[in-house]
């Protein structure tokens, strides 16, 4: 989920990722996403506060990079 200033939206991503296991309880993994949600934008003039004037999809990458532990 994305918050946005009009509300809370579904965000599904799609993503690739490796581990590579440095020893029996210890490995690093890279992970890249891609996500991406659609928002409605509401005015801020004044005269027509709140009032829908458009909508847009906006897309954001993220790369993750980060140690897991196991017994």
């Amino acid at each position: 989920m994305t918050q946005t200033e009009t509300g809370n939206e579904f965000s599904p991503l799609v993503g690739i990722g490796e581990k590579i296991h440095l020893n029996a309880y210890l490995c690093l993994h890279l992970d890249y996403r891609i996500m991406q949600y659609h928002e409605q934008i509401n005015s801020k003039n004044p005269s027509t506060l709140g009032q829908p004037v458009g909508s847009r999809t906006n897309t954001s990458d993220a790369v993750l990079l980060g140690l897991d532990f196991s017994y």
